[in-house]
C-alpha cells in the first residue's frame, strides 16, 4: 500500500489554482471558490447515481440548493465542470506519479507497483471519476476533453514505460524484455479494474487485490 501516495490534493486546490480573475475582493473570492469547489464535490456524487446520464445544470442547482442562474455564474456551461473535473484528474495523479519517480529509496518496479496502486486506489477515493476516465459518451461530448483524457492516459503509460525502461538500465530486467507492451497490459488492467468497477453500480472496488493478481507486471519470467 502506498499510504502517502493516496493523500489526494482537495478540490478546492485544484480550483483556486485554475481560478483566473483576480480583480475580485478576497473575501468575495474565497466565496466563489467555495462554491465552485462545491459544484464539483456535487458532481462527482451524481456520477454515481443511476441516472448519472440526467446530469443537466438544473439538477446539479438543484443538488448544490441554489438557483440555476447560479451555476451558469460560476460555469459557463456543462462542459467548463467536465473541464474543471478533468483538470482535477490530471493534476492528482500527475503529481503522484511524479512523487513516486522522484523517490530514489525504492527500485523502478516498486514504482510500477505504486502506480498501479495509484490508479486503482484513487477511483476507489472517487468512484464517479470511473465514468469520466473511460470517457463515456454521454458525459463526455466534448470532442476537446476527450482527447485531454486520452492524452493524459498516454502520458500515465508513458511514465510507466520509462520506469520499466529505468529497470532495464539497473540490471533488474534483461535489455531485451519489451517496455512497450507491458506498459499498454498494465494500463489495460488499470482500465478493465476501472470499468469492472462501473458496471458492478461501485460496490466493486478497483484496488485491495491481492498480490497474485498484479505480480506478473512487476516481475520478470523467462519463458
Amino acid at each position: 500500500m502506498l499510504e502517502n501516495a493516496v493523500q489526494y490534493p482537495d478540490l478546492d486546490e485544484i480550483v483556486q489554482k485554475s481560478e483566473r480573475k483576480t480583480v475580485y475582493k478576497k473575501l468575495v473570492r474565497r466565496s466563489k471558490l467555495d462554491r465552485r469547489t462545491q459544484i464539483l464535490q456535487v458532481v462527482l456524487q451524481m456520477l454515481q447515481e443511476e441516472d448519472y446520464k440526467q446530469v443537466s445544470m438544473s439538477r446539479i442547482a438543484e443538488k448544490v440548493g441554489i438557483s440555476e442562474a447560479a451555476i451558469y455564474r460560476n460555469y459557463r456551461n456543462k462542459s467548463a465542470i467536465f473541464s474543471a473535473v478533468v483538470d482535477f484528474i490530471e493534476t492528482t495523479l500527475l503529481d503522484l506519479f511524479g512523487k513516486i519517480r522522484d523517490d530514489k529509496t525504492t527500485s523502478p518496479l516498486v514504482h510500477v507497483q505504486q502506480m498501479v496502486n495509484v490508479l486503482l486506489e484513487f477511483v476507489d477515493a472517487n468512484p464517479g471519476l470511473c465514468r469520466i476516465l473511460l470517457c463515456q459518451d454521454q458525459l463526455m461530448e466534448d470532442l476537446k476533453l476527450r482527447r485531454r483524457m486520452l492524452e493524459l492516459l498516454k502520458t500515465l503509460e508513458t511514465r510507466i514505460r520509462l520506469e520499466y525502461r529505468a529497470a532495464m538500465e539497473s540490471g533488474l530486467l534483461p535489455m531485451h524484455f519489451n517496455e512497450d507492451a507491458r506498459a499498454q497490459m498494465v494500463m489495460c488492467f488499470v482500465e478493465g479494474r476501472w470499468f469492472r468497477t462501473m458496471l458492478s453500480g461501485f460496490k466493486e472496488k478497483a484496488g485491495g487485490l491481492g498480490p497474485s493478481y498484479t505480480a506478473p507486471f512487476f516481475a520478470y519470467t523467462q519463458v
